[in-house]
């Protein structure tokens, strides 16, 4: 640990407990712990890829502002995240996010027939929404560029994506959290940010590994891209008092502060990292290299992203 996460750690121990302290010991104590290396962004990849998704999902219905900044958002997780990738690669990424993003902010414009998606599939009917039936045809695509093992989790952890949705529109409202249902943030944390989808997208079929190169390292690789998002994302949700998160569901089930707990999932995200590395560095060098490349373009993307107001914290 750095002199300056000693000193912001020794601070909080103090006292000086505010969510704003909280929030920059844990990402203090993330960059740290997996010793981050800003990558350098490519634009004009990024200018490519969000043109590549302007002609895809081109719709008079969507808010000009809010299409433009989706398109460049979803641009920019395909570079930052996968910068090892071919072009095709990140733009079948790009449009897989974009994708995503466009369900989770406007999904409640079409709710039965996100319902009904899965159902749709298996009965081999087209869905009601377009956005669906374009997610539908994206992920088919997946097998051109993952193996099938690969992509099948690309697959169902998206479905896992939607239902999680839909039990974060549908049911948790009605639900009050008992403090003996330690394992239930866990349960709904894995089902609503589809980790298995963007860990295995790390990995493209390649002649060089195979999926035993990588596949003990997965759980962990969905533990990182998990929690990370839930440390980075805290700031932001604090600023908005939005409660309705895996950091206040874990405090509320342990009985810690939600402070404490911050602190905790941040070590926990530090922990997944290291085993993660331990595990790839000993299979394959190149899927090592993969994985280092995500683990440090994940945490760039959420730090450059306006979103998620992280340039606040001055770290």
């Amino acid at each position: 640990m750095s002199s300056t996460a000693k000193a912001l750690l020794s601070d909080y121990k103090s006292g000086i407990q505010s969510h704003e302290d909280a929030a920059k010991v844990a990402m203090k104590l993330l960059l740290d712990g997996i010793d981050y290396d800003p990558p350098d962004s490519d634009k004009e990849r990024i200018g490519t890829l969000a043109s590549a998704l302007r002609s895809d999902f081109c719709m008079d219905e969507y808010d000009p502002a809010w299409f433009e900044n989706t398109c460049y958002l979803s641009a920019m997780v395909a570079d930052n995240y996968y910068q090892r990738h071919s072009y095709d690669v990140q733009l079948q990424i790009a449009r897989f996010v974009w994708l995503t993003i466009c369900m989770d902010d406007l999904g409640h414009k079409f709710p039965m027939s996100m319902e009904k998606l899965q159902f749709s599939i298996l009965s081999l009917e087209k869905a009601e929404s377009t956005v669906l039936n374009k997610l539908r045809a994206n992920l088919c695509d997946m097998y051109l560029f993952w193996d099938a093992i690969s992509a099948n989790c690309i697959a169902s952890s998206t479905m896992e994506y939607i239902n999680g949705w839909l039990l974060e529109l549908q049911t948790l409202p009605k639900i009050k959290i008992s403090m003996s249902a330690e394992t239930w943030p866990h349960f709904l944390r894995r089902k609503t940010g589809a980790p298995a989808a963007y860990g295995f997208m790390i990995f493209p079929q390649n002649p060089a590994y195979e999926v035993a190169d990588f596949i003990q390292a997965m759980e962990d690789i969905m533990v990182y891209i998990s929690l990370a998002n839930d440390v980075l994302s805290f700031y932001k949700e604090v600023m908005e008092n939005d409660t309705i998160n895996y950091i206040h569901n874990r405090a509320l089930v342990s009985g810690q502060s939600i402070n404490d707990t911050l602190i905790d999932v941040s070590r926990d995200t530090v922990a997944a990292y290291s085993r993660a590395c331990k595990v790839l560095q000993s299979q394959s060098p190149p899927v090592y290299e993969l994985w280092k490349t995500f683990a440090h373009g994940y945490i760039a993307w959420h730090i450059n992203a306006p979103r998620y107001r992280l340039r606040e914290l001055a770290i």
